[in-house]
């Protein structure tokens, strides 16, 4: 076992040298780093700073602190943190969260594996012992939470926290996850357990998300930007908090960079007159490509659905032949296309009702609107227990209906995807 660590260990070693020189020049400031966390979430936790840590923890223990706050709060400090880190985020797992949690605190706990995969792969060898602890349901056991408020796992929390903690053990780079995986799934004895670990512990869905972890995101933020995330933050060390603006929602986000003179020449955002009737046309097409996803209309979706942002078949390249092979494609991805119907089926059947949209205006004259579907967050973690801060997963983890609108024609991108 420590062959199979201090391999894995040099390999991230590796790994995290390559960047760290070019990423240096980019790091946050404290005021920036929290300033980013208060506007944008995790979005740019990557840039944090470990001289923000002793502030980052006085957050995490504020009881008025929101989920999507605190979420980003312990993903900044699997950027940041060291040997220490991973022993007091144990400890609070630990001592701090007792009973049923409510959404802020399982927001932390789901949040942690991910974040000591974040830190094994920067080399920290004492966060890969325990998140190898982690990928046993047992070692989820021994705490004193035994429930998330109002998510029901019918395979049990601690089967649930293994799976994250398994996905996470790859992609931080360990080379027997295949190994564990396997021999969790061989432990398993009811049947609903099994169904479910089948699926989210398919080796090529954890191998799609362990290039996704792996896969180097460069980020340059111009100095408006940083700006922007100082003036976010209100300076307080004692009690840190966010500053002149009240909701920290993406509208009030574009609303501060809008007073500051920033500008955001990628895209333009939309106002509430023309969100209003976008917002209706832009569901009445995803309630129809929806229908079309139930139905294995596959050649309806090879015209109307989008991955990773951009439309499978942009009407430019739209003929029959294509239409033809992107249909196939769909109709060979079971698994994913099952996942998909699974949510789908799982946002119909409780009738969930739709927040304000959002959206803005590309330069090439694509449109994106972003409806939050209210009261997902059960859905999102039962189906994408993973995915964080995505198109499709706000930063309060709710699931969003991400649209486009290209040359007239609309396109869905389906949770997840």
């Amino acid at each position: 076992m420590k062959l199979y660590f201090m391999k894995s260990l040099l390999l991230m070693g590796l790994l995290a040298s390559v960047c760290a020189q070019s990423a240096q020049e980019q790091i946050f400031t404290v005021d920036e780093t929290m300033g980013s966390i208060f506007l944008h979430g995790a979005r740019y936790t990557s840039l944090a700073t470990t001289n923000a840590k002793p502030i980052l923890y006085r957050v995490l223990d504020q009881t008025e602190s929101p989920r999507h706050t605190r979420v980003a709060v312990v993903i900044a400090l699997g950027y940041t943190g060291s040997g220490i880190d991973a022993a007091n985020l144990e400890k609070r797992l630990r001592e701090n969260y007792v009973g049923t949690l409510p959404p802020d605190q399982s927001g932390v706990v789901e949040s942690i594996p991910w974040a000591f995969a974040k830190m094994a792969s920067r080399g920290v060898s004492e966060a890969m012992e325990v998140l190898a602890k982690m990928t046993s349901p047992s070692y989820w056991g021994q705490f004193k939470f035994d429930a998330f408020e109002g998510v029901y796992f019918q395979h049990g929390l601690t089967n649930e926290m293994a799976m994250r903690a398994l996905v996470a053990y790859a992609q931080c780079g360990a080379m027997d996850w295949k190994e564990r995986v396997q021999a969790f799934k061989d432990g398993l004895s009811e049947t609903s357990a099994k169904n479910v670990a089948e699926w989210r512990l398919d080796t090529n869905r954890i191998e799609r998300a362990v290039n996704e972890f792996q896969v180097a995101k460069a980020m340059t933020v111009d100095p408006k930007t940083r700006e922007m995330f100082r003036k976010s933050f209100n300076g307080n060390l004692e009690n840190p908090g966010p500053a002149r603006i009240e909701s920290l929602s993406n509208t009030n986000a574009l609303q501060y960079i809008q007073g500051l003179n920033i500008s955001t020449p990628s895209f333009q955002p939309l106002g509430v007159s023309v969100l209003g009737q976008l917002k209706k046309e832009a569901l009445d097409a995803y309630t129809h490509i929806a229908d079309s996803f139930l139905n294995d209309r596959y050649e309806e979706l090879a015209k109307t659905l989008a991955d990773n942002g951009k439309p499978l078949l942009p009407l430019a390249k739209l003929t029959e032949t294509a239409v033809t092979t992107k249909a196939a494609k769909l109709k060979a991805m079971t698994r994913d296309m099952e996942v998909t119907k699974n949510i789908l089926r799982d946002v119909q059947g409780k009738s969930l009702s739709y927040g304000d949209a959002e959206g803005e205006t590309l330069s090439d004259g694509t449109i994106i609107v972003k409806i939050p579907c209210l009261g997902s967050n059960e859905t999102k973690s039962r189906h994408l227990p993973q995915q964080q801060g995505s198109r499709t997963v706000d930063s309060e983890d709710r699931l969003i209906i991400y649209m486009i609108k290209q040359d007239g024609h609309w396109y869905w991108n389906p949770f997840g995807w």
